[in-house]
């Protein structure tokens, strides 16, 4: 075999390699957008300015090591991400489930950059996507997203802070409906 043969083979192996990844990602997988109930949830969060998201994976572990610490129930991975024009700051957190308020008053004292909010039931946009590893976040955002939009602008919807939801074997990406 040849170097141009061996090169060629080479690449076929490294595309082959990239699509079967993509699709384990679920890049390929087709986006559905339902309209449904959500909520409520109690998230604890830190801010996080601008839109460095490699600040997500290092706020998450620090909250998941605190919340542990302190003895916290079931939690969740939970992010709300602002749109750019409404000038907030994304809250980068965990969804929490039977947490008393003492244990909530200990974690407030123990770290003052920590805030908790309870996000109310409400209508969404709601899609479902495979959680595979961190990348998933990322190949989910760009499947998700442009589904969302279009979905918004069909139906008239305006433009609404976006909810991700870690929950075990999937990401749930949900989108209040504000008219």
């Amino acid at each position: 075999m040849g170097f141009t043969e061996a090169l060629l083979s080479a690449g076929v192996i490294v595309l082959a390699a990239v699509a079967a990844s993509a699709a384990y990602l679920g890049a390929f997988r087709r986006v559905r957008v339902v309209e449904r109930d959500i909520g409520p949830f109690r998230l604890l969060y830190r801010e996080m300015p601008g839109s460095d998201f490699r600040q997500v994976g290092c706020i998450t572990s620090e909250l998941d090591r605190l919340l542990q610490a302190v003895g916290a129930g079931a939690r969740r991975p939970f992010d709300v991400f602002y749109p750019p024009a409404h000038g907030h700051s994304n809250e980068i957190g965990f969804a929490l489930a039977d947490t008393s308020d003492a244990t909530l008053r200990r974690i407030l004292d123990i770290d003052a950059s920590v805030q908790v909010k309870d996000i109310p039931h409400q209508r969404a946009l709601v899609v479902e996507f495979p959680w595979r590893s961190r990348l998933s976040f990322l190949v989910g955002y760009l499947r998700v997203d442009p589904a969302l939009r279009a979905h918004r602008k069909k139906a008239g919807y305006q433009e609404a802070p976006a909810f991700a939801l870690n929950d075990g074997a999937r990401i749930v990406y949900m989108q209040p409906v504000v008219r």
